[in-house]
């Protein structure tokens, strides 16, 4: 070769070692795992933002915060394996997600205020739950009133008798043969008599009673005279005009008739005004009269041993709120009895 290419190769690579002095690269060669000591550790350099104050406040243990804490010392001495553990494990403490009265306040005057106003919610709570709880008792006690029914259909009359039977054991059922009527229950021996001596049979027929006479059959009883049922007794007494109408507060009825004939009012429970008179006819036309809301219709019934019932069906449930008796005046000859109905 000629020392013209020579020395563009030497100037070239020395321009290269040059460069790379230049920009500090390492350039040595790695050194093979086989080349490194056995007692030799591999370092490097982490790369972090964090300062050295800030690694150190992280490796510090978990410390106790609001709502979430940890109490490092107590689960480290009740932990696995360490001798107060006693295989359970500790309740969770949970959070604290509400405080009633955690903001302090200044003073005396803030803390009732804030004291009457926790109170005065609590009672707005309850007023808004109080009707659903007062249905919830009514329920309740509809519910225990069927049950006791149900109970008292089901057992029936024998209910009482029944709890009154003490239990029988299981035992006591077991061990006891029940007698039946295909399996009866054995008969005891009866014990047998030494034989009699002929001196005691000898006595015993001297001892004999003689035979008693014969009863006398007594004569047959006479049988009772039958009473007959007095007939009603007759009555001129009559019903003649019977009349009704609602008024403010009231509805009127009267029963016009030509004697003063005793009578009773009474207001059935299955809403039925009865007035029984105790003597005389009816002949008056008990529904011609009636211009009421209150009464139905009106009805006469006779009576076997005299008077008659008039029953009047009501439209709902009333009473009695005045009653009397009128005599014959200038302008009716006729008594007039009058019965006032609460409307």
């Amino acid at each position: 070769m000629t020392s013209g290419p020579i020395g563009k190769v030497l100037a070239c690579m020395s321009l290269w070692l040059t460069l790379l002095a230049t920009t500090g690269c390492d350039v040595s060669m790695p050194t093979p795992s086989s080349q490194r000591s056995s007692g030799e550790v591999r370092t490097e350099k982490l790369k972090t933002n964090l300062s050295a104050e800030e690694a150190r406040a992280l490796a510090q243990p978990a410390s106790s915060t609001e709502g979430l804490s940890v109490d490092v010392q107590t689960a480290q001495n009740q932990g696995v394996g360490s001798e107060n553990f006693d295989g359970t494990m500790q309740p969770s403490r949970g959070l604290n997600t509400k405080r009633l009265f955690g903001e302090p306040v200044g003073g005396e005057d803030e803390r009732f205020e804030r004291l009457e106003n926790a109170v005065q919610q609590l009672r707005d709570d309850f007023d808004t739950v109080n009707p659903a709880i007062n249905r919830l008792i009514a329920i309740e006690g509809e519910i225990q009133m069927l049950v006791d029914q149900l109970q008292v259909l089901v057992k029936g009359d024998d209910a009482a008798a029944m709890e009154q039977i003490p239990p029988v054991s299981t035992q006591a059922l077991d061990e006891t043969e029940f007698p039946t009527e295909m399996n009866p229950a054995p008969a005891a021996p009866i014990p047998l008599a030494p034989p009699l001596t002929q001196a005691e049979v000898a006595a015993a027929e001297a001892e004999v009673p003689p035979p008693a006479p014969a009863p006398v059959p007594a004569p047959a009883p006479v049988p009772a005279a039958v009473t007959p049922t007095p007939a009603a007794a007759s009555s001129d007494a009559m019903l003649s005009a019977m009349r009704a109408a609602d008024h403010e507060k009231t509805t009127r009825i009267v029963f016009e008739t030509n004697k003063n004939i005793p009578y009773t009012v009474d207001v059935d429970p299955e809403k039925i005004l009865l007035v029984t008179f105790k003597e005389g006819t009816s002949q008056a036309n008990l529904n011609a009269g009636l211009k009421s809301a209150l009464i139905k219709s009106a009805d006469e019934t006779p009576q076997a041993t005299g008077g008659f019932i008039v029953a009047m069906p009501l439209s709902k449930m009333t009473k009695v709120v005045r009653q009397g008796v009128l005599p014959p005046d200038g302008t009716n000859p006729r008594y007039r009895i009058y019965i006032d109905l609460e409307r």
